[in-house]
């Protein structure tokens, strides 16, 4: 038994249906119940196939819920099985396939607090904190701009897949790695108040400000590939050396010692005018 091509289009979220021509040989004549593996989310067979001198056809309705893409698909009837045919649900998402998936592993893997998306990019949740390309009607839009701060994620964070994103915030977290490499388009990072022990921007030539800081690098070596205009690295969580001093900032510690030095200094001025005020 042989399934022809598809006859006819299918549309995501839409009430409709298309035929294939079905092939027999040595089946007899007759109207069977048709049994469908592989069919996707939303598509169901419709009736039976009612084979006549070996040929007869197959129909397949989709829903409101039926999604984009291809499926192989394996018939069934009077038990005899087919060969795979290939249905194919038209349709452009709204929304890019690959950035939802990103967003959906960080709210499954990281502890992300945002409701996850379907995964057929027709619509995203309204607590998803993001900026998309384009405008209301478009397909395939990008993420440009996520706010990830303060959602409480832990574990390694992974960016990679946004190629379009410009600014990401995730700091006020606990996440102990940053992967952002083929963020090519990233401008702004700020992943301050975490516990990174390193950090590469390796390849993202378009990177300009960084904020790094409150994390757990030893010294700013730690940080490579970063060759924007604004880095702030100090101070980390965990201090080593002179390294956790930015250039044009002293230390606190030293700021106190002045401090100190200063109020003692007014101090001895002020016994040594008593003093002589005393001896006149």
């Amino acid at each position: 038994m042989a399934v022809g091509t598809q006859n006819g289009v299918l549309e995501m979220r839409t009430l409709g249906s298309v035929t294939f021509d079905v092939t027999t040989t040595n089946m007899a004549d007759g109207v069977y119940t048709a049994s469908v593996s592989g069919l996707p989310s939303g598509v169901t067979v419709s009736g039976t196939v009612n084979i006549v001198s070996g040929a007869g056809t197959l129909t397949l309705t989709g829903n409101s819920s039926t999604i984009y893409g291809t499926a192989s698909l394996k018939l069934t009837i009077g038990g005899v099985t087919s060969g795979t045919f290939t249905l194919t649900i038209a349709g452009d998402p709204a929304y890019h396939l690959g950035d939802i998936a990103v967003i959906n592993n960080i709210i499954a893997g990281n502890g992300l607090k945002w409701t996850p998306a379907p995964a057929d990019g027709l619509s995203v949740p309204n607590d998803w904190n993001v900026e998309w390309s384009g405008a209301e009607g478009d397909t395939y839009r990008r993420i440009v701009s996520i706010d990830m701060s303060g959602q409480g994620l832990t574990g390694g964070l992974i960016m990679t897949g946004l190629t379009s994103l410009e600014y990401l915030d995730c700091s006020d977290n606990a996440i102990t790695s940053l992967n952002v490499s083929g963020c090519t388009a990233l401008t702004e990072l700020d992943c301050s108040s975490n516990n990174l022990t390193s950090l590469n921007l390796s390849g993202l030539s378009n990177m300009k400000i960084l904020d790094s800081s409150q994390n757990n690098m030893s010294d700013i070596g730690k940080v490579v590939g970063f060759a924007g205009t604004e880095h702030t690295f100090h101070p980390q969580k965990t201090t080593t050396g002179s390294d956790d001093v930015a250039a044009g900032e002293p230390p606190m510690l030293m700021i106190a010692v002045a401090a100190a030095v200063l109020a003692a200094a007014a101090a001895a001025c002020v016994f040594v005018l008593r003093m002589g005020k005393r001896k006149k």
